[in-house]
């Protein structure tokens, strides 16, 4: 399974870049795609033209295996994608989001009455494992032809951004304008509205890193993943920061301010559907509160460090929160 890449905040992109500016490139151009309230659902296509169907975090298959539906979608749709078989024996992997009715709630995309593909990008694996991807939607629309009519490529949306991530100015600008941006999808999803003619918020953008000249002994791929980042509407932050995209991690004052600003609503959810299928049984406890110990250690390293917290100190409280919301059905 090769799964993709989870996608960081811009200070923890920032952070990364300047520990290591042998790997990563200071001065990056980024374009932004809307960012799709779905479930994140790639396709692998074999050399043989053998097709599978995953979640994030393992392989589905049409019945108690499935996850809303996708495995079921792709094994209707498997000749499609298996006519997609590369014919130099390399491996590939489609990602999209399965999304629309019945699959999330609160964003637009719920509302166009059926359930629908949107591609964001793609990997080529040769038969030595060298990874090609690809992010362009020019280039997404050549790997898809004769693209069925369930199946959505997502544009870029937005401007080119101009960032240099050794110069706060620079960080400040892009985030300053990636905000307002936010904002305006937090109220009307662009992308949704253009094809579906649903209006209703939007959940955000992911940026992408563009024409990039990578340097040193690195996997030009994985930079290009470490380089991406998120910025989510007020209604979807998994994170309940001050703003979607900020440059520097937020000080915290204390452990419960610790647990408020990570253990939210919508990480909750996801945790959810992706540890538990959407099933709030009591024997799926131990997997919910496994996936938010995971995911919140996961995100928050660098708020930790800055407000002199460890993992060790706010875990205990983290389960606790993420418990109570599990055998309640209150919202935070």
């Amino acid at each position: 399974m090769h799964k993709w890449h989870k996608i960081q905040a811009m200070s923890t992109v920032r952070k990364t870049v300047l520990h290591n500016d042998t790997k990563y490139p200071t001065k990056v151009y980024y374009r932004a795609k809307i960012k799709l309230h779905g479930t994140n659902a790639p396709i692998q296509v074999d050399p043989d033209g053998t097709v599978h169907a995953f979640s994030r975090t393992r392989e589905i298959r049409p019945g108690k295996e499935d996850n809303a539906g996708f495995a079921a979608w792709v094994d209707v749709h498997k000749e499609y994608f298996s006519r997609l078989k590369r014919d130099d024996g390399s491996t590939l992997v489609i990602y999209g989001e399965w999304c629309g009715t019945g699959i999330q709630n609160g964003v637009s995309l719920t509302q166009i009455g059926k359930r629908v593909y949107a591609v964001f990008a793609a990997k080529i694996i040769d038969t030595e494992g060298n990874v090609d991807l690809i992010t362009e939607p020019i280039e997404m629309y050549a790997l898809l032809p004769e693209i069925h009519d369930a199946i959505f490529v997502i544009p870029y949306m937005g401007p080119l951004f101009n960032c240099d991530w050794s110069d706060p100015e620079s960080c400040q600008a892009m985030a300053d304008r990636v905000n307002e941006m936010v904002d305006e999808i937090d109220k009307c999803d662009p992308w949704v509205k253009a094809v579906f003619d649903v209006e209703g918020p939007g959940e955000g953008v992911v940026m992408y890193p563009i024409g990039l000249n990578y340097l040193g002994p690195c996997d030009a791929a994985e930079v290009a993943c470490d380089l991406m980042w998120k910025a989510k509407g007020a209604a979807h932050h998994i994170v309940k920061a001050k703003a979607p995209a900020m440059v520097d991690p937020e000080v915290l004052a204390s452990i419960e301010a610790f647990v408020n600003m990570f253990v939210t609503e919508a990480r909750l959810q996801q945790g959810l559907a992706e540890a538990c299928g959407g099933d709030k049984d009591r024997k799926n406890t131990g997997k919910f509160l496994k996936w938010i110990s995971q995911d919140v250690e996961s995100e928050s390293r660098e708020e930790l460090a800055g407000s002199g917290l460890t993992w060790k100190k706010v875990n205990k409280a983290v389960s606790t929160r993420a418990r109570q919301w599990f055998f309640t059905d209150e919202a935070f």
